[in-house]
């Protein structure tokens, strides 16, 4: 099939055509089943370590898995910015562009994993210092981060190829793959853990081995696909000009999640003196609010592809639909969901851990940060929309005064205030609702419209 001059493969979604709310659902549906799944595998790492390794192990995985976030970022957001730039061509019809940006994409990942490997194991020692991490689970973190780091390829080629798919509106091969690359990865970690007694590294080795086994997953789909992303070898069509664009697009997303993570970072290190049962509380209800954010994170890739390719085609009232819908979505998915977890902590707690200095620590953190989550769901609805327009300035801006300066700036003024883990919990709510209000502020400015393209 052909949709403005584009090549399109059966599970891609040309949402230029058709109802937008049926489109943006049938995208993000398989986006947030992928979530689901994504989660268990992240969940297994912490039952595991919890119920089997102990609370130490349990802060140990959080430690490492926040610093792997901050060294896969910077790439990844670039490797957002040519998603977006894909579905912009893609949905204006430009086959022989299309085919440009996905092979410079290509090139270009290939060589950014092993730098985010190379990157990673230099910095893993001087990041966990940086964190002040506890003595006591200082070995287990530094193994575990290592670990991940050497295996980052794997994991950062995989995040590539499943921006590539979303662009052209395939949401459910990632889907696919990772169901896969899932079930292996808890079958792994159980074996490493329960049968040859590895511990935390065990579990790192099988989140590598299974996100190569996803990468490895796709890259045969891929070839073997018909669409016009399709991977090859042969005859690429490296182009300076498109990296500069993709770069351009994309650079200001991973410099927004990384100045994100490093304030992450900061509050994790004001997290870290109040010890180690305040750490693995925290990093349950991390795992917890992971399912919370799905449909949020979803919705809001759907709404950016929707966006993106009604942008390229110039259809200004889909474009406007897409953002009216993504708000409507996000404010009843966001209270809905918030209520069912204020609801059903206690049993999901018990599901982690019984410690009861664990329970407890988690129990403060969830009452007064998932009332919040609508700020920052309708805030992800806003900085989709700006995406999805060419616009990525903007929500670098505004994190970088919400998520970073705001958040540095306020952390200790917020503890002198509530000197105990509430003060950090305040902090992170009042830096979603300042981004949610600049958000709403800088599009009555109508400032995102220089971008050119649609007249909206």
């Amino acid at each position: 099939m052909r949709v403005g001059g584009v090549e399109m493969a059966a599970k891609e979604i040309n949402m230029t055509e058709g109802r937008p709310l049926a489109r943006i659902a049938a995208f993000a549906a398989p986006i947030i089943a992928a979530g689901v799944v994504q989660q268990f595998y992240q969940l297994g790492d912490t039952l595991i370590a919890g119920r089997f390794l102990g609370s130490g192990a349990l802060a140990a995985v959080s430690n490492s898995s926040m610093c792997v976030f901050f060294i896969m970022v910077l790439f990844a957001g670039i490797g957002n910015g040519a998603s977006i730039v894909l579905s912009q061509l893609f949905g204006a019809g430009c086959d022989e562009q299309v085919r440009s940006a996905v092979d410079t994409s290509f090139v270009f990942f290939c060589l950014g994993g092993l730098v985010c490997t190379a990157s990673g194991l230099a910095a893993s020692a001087p990041l966990l210092r940086l964190l002040a991490t506890p003595a006591e689970i200082y070995g287990d973190t530094l193994v575990y981060l290592r670990i991940l780091c050497a295996g980052m390829a794997p994991i950062f080629g995989y995040s590539v190829i499943m921006g590539l798919l979303n662009a052209v509106g395939d949401s459910r091969t990632p889907l696919e793959m990772l169901i896969c690359s899932t079930i292996l990865n808890l079958g792994l970690d159980l074996l490493f853990v329960t049968r040859f007694d590895a511990g935390v590294a065990g579990l790192a080795v099988a989140t590598v081995i299974s996100q190569s086994a996803a990468l490895a997953g796709c890259v045969i789909y891929m070839n073997r696909r018909k669409s016009v992303i399709r991977l090859r070898l042969h005859g690429l069509s490296f182009s300076f000009r498109m990296l500069r664009r993709i770069v351009g697009m994309g650079l200001p997303t991973g410099l927004q999640d990384a100045l994100m993570i490093i304030s992450v970072m900061v509050l994790q290190n004001r997290i870290n003196g109040f010890g180690v049962a305040v750490i693995a509380g925290r990093s349950i209800v991390g795992r917890i609010e992971g399912f919370l954010l799905l449909p949020i994170h979803g919705f809001g890739a759907a709404v950016m592809t929707f966006i993106a390719q009604n942008y390229g085609a110039g259809k200004k009232d889909r474009v406007m639909s897409g953002l009216r819908l993504g708000l409507v979505m996000m404010t009843v998915l966001s209270v809905g969901l918030a209520a069912a977890l204020l609801l059903s902590s206690g049993a999901l707690l018990a599901l982690f851990t019984t410690n009861e200095a664990t329970v407890a620590a988690a129990r403060r953190c969830i009452n007064i940060t998932v009332p919040c989550y609508t700020f920052y769901a309708l805030a992800v609805v806003w900085q989709s929309f700006f995406r999805g327009c060419g616009d990525t300035l903007f929500p670098l801006i505004v994190s970088l005064l919400t998520q970073f300066a705001f958040r540095i700036a306020t952390i200790d003024l917020f503890l002198s205030y509530i000197p105990d883990p509430t003060g950090v919990w305040y902090a992170y709510a009042a830096s979603w609702l300042l981004m949610l209000a600049l958000d709403v502020v800088y599009y009555k400015t109508g400032l995102w419209r220089r971008f050119g393209g649609v007249k909206l």
